[in-house]
């Protein structure tokens, strides 16, 4: 029952209900003859108001937005809803909105929501819908994901009880609008009849995909899937080359036969592989080592003292004879300490050379044999199990490392050649280069 409606609007009449039958007239005024019109009275704006209160739609050409005092006003309705008197209030201004002012919630499917900036509860069109259709239709609630369509609304339900001739409500019994679609007047009225409203829903599913089904057709006559389907021609010709290719594979495997010990072969294969690419790490340092070497014995040489005997000479200081001797015999001391440095550093090339031959013919040897496994294993294969072709995807991957470090730069420490300059004595007069004892502890690693 409708206890009252009232508005912000200073100009709207407040209308109150009695309980009863209700029946809404347009007064009669003194004088009026049959050519004067009861058309404009505010019968149609008032189910207007009863839709807008109940969730109905506010579009651009409804009463409310006609005139800008209407659009900023507040209308509310106060009602008794599942036997429980509600006052809510709704503006054209924010027509998805349902501000609850009265009422008990506390058996709504959908809670409102306290507004922080204005103080009310307040709900969302859609919940207020589905409330209204649980608590007077008793509808379902629809979960989150569900996935049923063509079902009852509240907005369907309730627009046969409150039908609007100026959408043709008046025109059928089975429609409240002439723009309803058949599906919706099928499970509406199956629904309000008590009889059960999946069936109809189901039979509309039905029509959606025989509608599909015949738009399909269509396009395929039309030609509208010649780029996704091809043509029976050009199928027949992939047909024949997939046969071929068929008869290619039946004659391999015919031929294919299993190679002993296959998983064996395989491990010695990644073994081979891994020591190559160790064999070669080593011989890269090597030869580095060797560069290095050879260019510390062409740049050793013994300090020049003559340059010294010269400098004190264009001083204009005779050296006596004691000093003369001593000279000498620091330059006999660093000659025999060059010459054995450079004697040294021959014997360190020679074993470098030594290294890097005995690994070559090692290389040599073990390629040849990893040659011949190879070929041994592409000659044939083995029976697939899905244990081999894991140990076959392991030996794959060791056989990847292995080329991947092969190309990498050894890691192993390089011969560091630093300067040292004269201090001023005699002993350490002159400018050479002289091997750090770290690099002559990596040498002697190597």
């Amino acid at each position: 029952m409708i206890e009252r409606i009232e508005s912000s609007l200073p100009t709207f009449k407040r209308l109150g209900f009695r309980p009863g039958l209700k029946v809404l007239l347009v007064r009669k005024s003194a004088g009026a003859t049959d050519r004067h019109t009861r058309n404009g009275a505010g019968k149609t704006s008032f189910v207007d108001l009863v839709h807008f209160f109940l969730g109905g739609n506010v579009d651009p050409k409804h009463f409310l937005r006609a005139e800008e005092r209407l659009a900023t006003a507040t209308f509310s309705m106060s009602f008794d809803l599942a036997g429980a008197r509600v006052e809510v209030a709704r503006s054209p201004a924010r027509p998805s909105e349902i501000v609850i002012a009265q009422g008990d919630t506390s058996r709504w499917p959908c809670k409102p929501k306290l507004d922080a900036k204005t103080g009310h509860l307040v709900l969302k069109k859609n919940d207020w819908n589905i409330n209204l259709g649980s608590l007077m239709f008793g509808l379902s609630i629809p979960e989150e994901h569900d996935e049923r369509r063509f079902a009852p609304t509240f907005r369907s339900l309730f627009s046969y009880f409150a039908r609007r001739q100026a959408s043709g409500g008046f025109v059928r019994p089975e429609q409240h609008s002439e723009k309803q679609q058949a599906w919706d007047q099928q499970t509406a009225v199956t629904f309000l009849l008590g009889l059960d409203p999946t069936v109809p829903q189901e039979l509309q599913e039905v029509r959606l995909r025989e509608k599909a089904l015949v738009e399909f057709r269509n396009a395929a006559r039309e030609g509208a899937f010649g780029e996704l389907i091809e043509k029976a021609a050009d199928l027949r010709t992939r047909v024949t080359v997939s046969e071929a290719r068929a008869a290619r594979l039946r004659e391999q495997l015919a031929a294919f036969h299993v190679v002993p010990q296959y998983h064996d072969h395989e491990l010695e294969a990644s073994r081979l592989t891994v020591r190559i690419s160790e064999l070669a790490n080593e011989n890269q340092a090597d030869q580095q080592l060797l560069l290095q070497l050879r260019e510390a014995v062409t740049t050793e040489a013994p300090p020049r003292f003559a340059d010294v005997r010269q400098a004190y000479e264009e001083a204009g200081i005779t050296l006596p004879g004691l000093v003369v001797k001593r000279f000498e015999d620091v330059e006999r001391f660093h000659r025999s300490v060059v010459e054995n440095r450079q004697s040294h550093l021959r014997a360190e090339i020679e074993a470098a050379e030594g290294r890097l031959r005995t690994r070559e013919h090692e290389q040599k040897h073990l390629g040849e044999r990893l040659a011949q496994i190879m070929g041994i294993l592409k000659s044939g294969g083995r029976w697939s199990t899905s244990h081999n072709c894991k140990q076959n995807s392991r030996a794959s991957r060791a056989r990847r490392r292995a080329c991947a470090d092969a190309t990498m730069l050894p890691t192993r420490s390089s011969v560091r050649v630093r300067n040292s300059t004269s201090s001023g004595r005699a002993c350490t007069g002159g400018s050479r280069k002289i091997i750090t004892s770290s690099a002559m502890s990596s040498m002697k690693r190597s």
